[in-house]
């Protein structure tokens, strides 16, 4: 038996269809944790990423007809899941904490299991969920692959080749660990990763309710650059100065050859091959630069990371 205390820290951005099953469960969950191992306190963290402000009051309402000891931590904006992960691991202080996603596409029955295998092997720091790749269609395959990509500069841990979830248990030097390392880099699984003083990581494998996500085109357009830049910072810092540098040679040459036509005709100077090649030049120009100029706006979602701002904390 255990006389520690234990967080659940869970991420809410407009998942206001999950919020009464969420509960439900989550107190099922504490009842069995603490009959089955005696804890004496069972805290449920809540980071509300800027969501909707109807959303947001029904979140709340719901929580204060709930027994259930719930800490609600609140953005300003969205700030994707990674600062809100982050900003609710930094407002725990038990010995363990769990992360699972608010949507239940990862069933919360599975925090049972996951303490029961950390707190049987005192060697374990960490139980990660993960997710087996299914290659029935385009998307999983394309995940996987980027997925296997992404993996092959980082720690040899078996348990990435497969899809890692959010659904996991820390003991409360690895959450210390993931805080500290949180600046150097906005990809969760990245931070977690780069976590050094593991002694060793358990991996199982669940079932994953099919979930919907809430994010758009965009917002996961920049999430997916944010990944490829937390995979190799120094090369897209290359190619966008290569590219830039390309665009702008191309843009000059062009209006020389722009000059030339105006203020000295020359219908060789421009006529044929050389004027569908300056086009192309000019062209490309404003294209490779547009698309530097967009990644480099979307970075910026990276610096959110030291921005974020808390609107407020509340506690029933």
């Amino acid at each position: 038996m255990t006389n520690e205390d234990l967080s659940i820290v869970t991420t809410f951005y407009n998942n206001s269809n999950s919020i009464d099953e969420f509960f439900d469960k989550i107190k099922k969950v504490t009842i069995d944790l603490k009959k089955k191992f005696n804890f004496e306190k069972i805290n449920l963290i809540i980071v509300n990423d800027g969501s909707e402000i109807a959303q947001y009051n029904l979140l709340k309402t719901k929580i204060s007809k709930t027994n259930l000891k719930i800490k609600l931590i609140s953005h300003n904006n969205n700030y994707g899941q990674h600062n809100a992960i982050i900003t609710g691991l930094n407002n725990t202080t038990e010995e363990y904490v769990v992360l699972i996603n608010f949507d239940l596409d990862e069933d919360p029955s599975y925090i049972t299991d996951i303490f029961d295998i950390i707190y049987k092997d005192k060697k374990i720091d960490c139980v990660v969920c993960y997710q087996k790749f299914k290659y029935n269609n385009l998307k999983n395959i394309t995940s996987s692959f980027f997925w296997k990509l992404y993996n092959l500069k980082k720690k040899n841990h078996n348990y990435f080749l497969n899809r890692p979830r959010t659904l996991r248990i820390m003991k409360k030097n690895i959450v210390e660990q993931i805080v500290d390392h949180s600046m150097l880099d906005s990809f969760f699984e990245n931070t977690f990763r780069e976590t050094v003083n593991f002694n060793f990581v358990k991996a199982i494998e669940i079932s994953i309710k099919k979930s919907s996500s809430g994010y758009n085109f965009f917002r996961r357009l920049k999430l997916s650059i944010n990944a490829i830049y937390s995979m190799s910072q120094s090369f897209l810092d290359l190619y966008l100065f290569i590219f830039v540098t390309i665009a702008s040679i191309s843009f000059f040459i062009s209006l020389i050859y722009l000059f030339k036509f105006i203020f000295y005709y020359n219908a060789s100077i421009v006529s044929g091959f050389p004027s569908l090649i300056i086009s192309i030049w000019l062209l490309n120009s404003v294209i490779i630069a547009g698309i530097s100029f967009i990644i480099y706006i979307l970075l910026g979602i990276k610096n959110k990371t030291n921005k974020k701002i808390i609107y407020k904390i509340d506690e029933n």
